[in-house]
């Protein structure tokens, strides 16, 4: 069974307190907060949608949340 939208905040928010609830419905949640490695700190923004067979109770594991960089800005690296 998958967790809820409040389940997986409350998760989210137990495990990365630095993270907060940007928006939340019974079927997506929106969150934003700061990651850090050893060279760089990034603003990131998490959006995770339950789709509809999921709301309807149905497993699935094709779908997954979206993570965007908010900061700084990425560039290319043409030599990777």
């Amino acid at each position: 069974m998958s967790l809820s939208i409040e389940q997986q905040d409350n998760k989210l928010r137990e495990a990365f307190p630095q993270f907060s609830a940007v928006s939340l419905s019974e079927c997506r949640g929106i969150w934003e907060g700061e990651v850090s490695t050893a060279n760089q700190t990034y603003q990131i923004r998490i959006d995770f949608e339950l789709p509809p067979h999921l709301v309807l109770r149905y497993p699935t594991y094709e779908y997954y949340p979206r993570v965007y960089i908010l900061a700084p800005h990425l560039q290319p690296n043409h030599s990777a």
